[in-house]
């Protein structure tokens, strides 16, 4: 049995989703990959230091999810300023 990443892992697709000021959800198209083998990671959130530094914490809070085969959306409640959205998708063998 190998430990190596490459006996359990397919394939690694990563990407930014831009959440624009106003903007509560928005999606990026990924290659095709098999949904009951993947998973969807948030690698982390970047936005306007201000933002923060003023006690508006909810505005990086941000989720995403393997919508589809082809897609990864990112979502937010707060939509206070722009924020870019790091994610992963994992597809396992």
């Amino acid at each position: 049995m190998s430990l190596e990443p490459a006996a359990y892992v397919s394939s690694v697709q990563q990407g930014t989703i831009t959440l624009a000021a106003g903007v509560g959800t928005n999606t990026a198209t990924i290659s095709a990959v098999d949904t009951s083998k993947s998973v969807a990671l948030l690698r982390g959130v970047s936005t306007d230091v201000g933002l923060v530094t003023s006690g508006n914490y909810q505005c990086v809070h941000a989720r995403i999810t393997l919508t589809n085969s082809t897609t990864v959306t990112a979502t937010r409640s707060n939509t206070t300023g722009e924020l870019v959205v790091s994610f992963a998708v994992i597809q396992f063998r």
